[in-house]
């Protein structure tokens, strides 16, 4: 029995990669990572700061101008910065679990129609060599003209069934899934979603206290009593607590465990379409199966019939010969596309989902 499976073919499986780019997820992450990056600058920045004032002791005016850092607004930017990439992470996740459900299958028959297109390629080769020797003989004998007008009719065919492959190519884009295994980003899915809501809750909780430091001049703009009019420095720190941080981190801990329960059930359904997706695949994985055991099975039937046809040389026997030749080959592409289909199943079950 010939060997049905091209090794060469399976290598080039997209399944195996180890990265993937989305358009679409660089575009996301880069815009709340550029955002998060400009609230972190302005948050994180000194202010200044300019106000007129009354002294007590005098009821001069006073002009204060300096700089001030509060060590809540230095939090949230760093809360801030680390929200935009926790949000980027919790959506590259769940759009690679889409893109899983939505191409695998796509992922897998495209590889699949690539093996057949590259047999029949080699199919072709192999019988235009064969027609380009028989043209080169004196097509005296009715035997070897009728061999090489199959043949010729065979390239016809062969080019029909190429220029079909190549439609089917064409109506469905390549994809490169991640390298990460679904049942793995599904797990992760609830994590990231957790890791984000904690950074949400924090910088919220940061605006129940404050500790602001202000440096400066002062310069009075009236003297009524005969003082100095230089500028002299100032400096102030400010301590601030609100009085309802206990009732606002209560009630902010019970947003938060309703946004959890909620992204829960999220995950929930998210989980049944996964296991959906492994039994669906686990079927058409025993359908290919057979399917492949059952051409191995008429290749081995065909190629022994193609034995006992080689020692006849009569007319009908080259015409019937030359046909079978034909369908051997036809036979092959199919066997090399579901063998590769069912490999690149195979390899998908096993690094996608946990035993």
């Amino acid at each position: 029995m010939k060997k049905l499976i091209n090794t060469s073919l399976l290598a080039s499986l997209l399944l195996g990669s180890a990265a993937w780019a989305s358009v679409d997820t660089e575009a996301y992450c880069t815009y709340v990572q550029e955002k998060a990056g400009a609230e972190r600058v302005a948050l994180q920045s000194s202010q200044l700061m300019a106000n007129v004032g009354r002294a007590n002791s005098s009821g001069d005016s006073l002009l204060a101008i300096g700089l001030g850092n509060s060590l809540a607004r230095y939090n949230k930017g760093t809360l801030s910065f680390e929200l935009g990439q926790r949000d980027c992470a919790l959506y590259s996740t769940r759009y690679a679990i889409e893109q899983h459900l939505r191409y695998a299958r796509d992922v897998i028959q495209r590889d699949a129609l690539m093996a057949k297109k590259m047999a029949l390629l080699e199919g072709k080769a192999s019988m235009m060599a064969s027609v380009i020797s028989l043209n080169g003989q004196v097509l005296k004998q009715t035997a070897t003209v009728l061999d090489a007008y199959q043949k010729a009719t065979a390239l016809a065919r062969i080019d029909n069934e190429l220029t079909a492959i190549e439609v089917q190519l064409a109506l469905t884009e390549p994809h490169e899934l991640t390298g990460e295994s679904l049942s793995k980003m599904v797990g992760g899915s609830l994590q990231a979603t957790q890791r984000y809501q904690q950074t949400v809750l924090a910088i919220s909780k940061q605006d129940n206290w404050d500790v602001a430091l202000t440096v400066g001049m002062q310069h009075p703009l009236n003297n009524t009593l005969g003082g100095s009019n230089a500028a002299s420095p100032y400096a102030a720190i400010v301590w601030t607590y609100s009085l309802g941080s206990s009732s606002h981190n209560l009630l902010l801990a019970k947003t938060s465990e309703a946004y959890l329960n909620w992204q829960k059930s999220e995950q929930t359904g998210q989980f049944i379409k996964v296991t959906q997706f492994k039994h669906q695949l686990l079927n058409l994985l025993t359908v290919k199966s057979q399917q492949l055991s059952e051409l191995q099975t008429r290749d081995v039937a065909l190629q022994t019939l193609l034995e006992k046809m080689d020692k006849v040389q009569t007319e009908s026997a080259v015409k019937f010969h030359a046909q079978l030749v034909v369908d051997a080959l036809f036979l092959k592409a199919e066997a090399v596309q579901v063998s590769t289909e069912v490999t690149g199943l195979q390899q998908y079950v096993t690094k996608n989902f946990r035993p």
